[in-house]
């Protein structure tokens, strides 16, 4: 592809994605309080909440562990969400950043997409983590051909 000639050249879109991405999640990992709430707090509550009826069912067959489990799994998904996509757009908002994004030559729908997608792959390490912990500990097992 050839470009006109004095245009400036333009990076790759899946490239500024995958590096923005990249350094979002790099911003989460570098706060330990955020990062250690987030991936902590789902079995914490698990733990004390769910993982004493981790063992039962009810008279129709269903466990009662998987539902606490799909419970704290979907907390989990929700705090990432809300504490690094929206309250993490207020705050830079607050601070001034994203002006600061505005004035740079990232295009402003690679810092949405890349927004979303490192609190996607957090909300998925932090529902890994949660899973195994009730596998494991809890005991849960679920069939999957239901």
């Amino acid at each position: 592809m050839r470009r006109a000639v004095g245009a400036p050249a333009v990076a790759p879109f899946g490239r500024m994605l995958l590096m923005q991405t990249w350094s979002r999640l790099l911003w989460f990992w570098r706060i330990p309080a955020w990062t250690v709430s987030s991936l902590a707090m789902p079995v914490f509550f698990f733990t004390f909440f769910g993982l004493r009826f981790a063992h039962l069912t009810n008279a129709s067959g269903f466990s009662v562990g998987s539902y606490f489990l799909a419970s704290f799994g979907a907390y989990a998904v929700g705090q990432v969400m809300v504490f690094s996509f929206g309250i993490g757009v207020s705050t830079e908002r607050m601070l001034k950043q994203d002006l600061l994004m505005r004035a740079t030559p990232l295009p402003p729908l690679v810092h949405l997409l890349a927004r979303s997608l490192s609190a996607l792959l957090f909300a998925l390490v932090a529902l890994i983590g949660l899973i195994v912990y009730g596998v494991v500990v809890g005991g849960i097992r679920e069939d999957l051909s239901v």
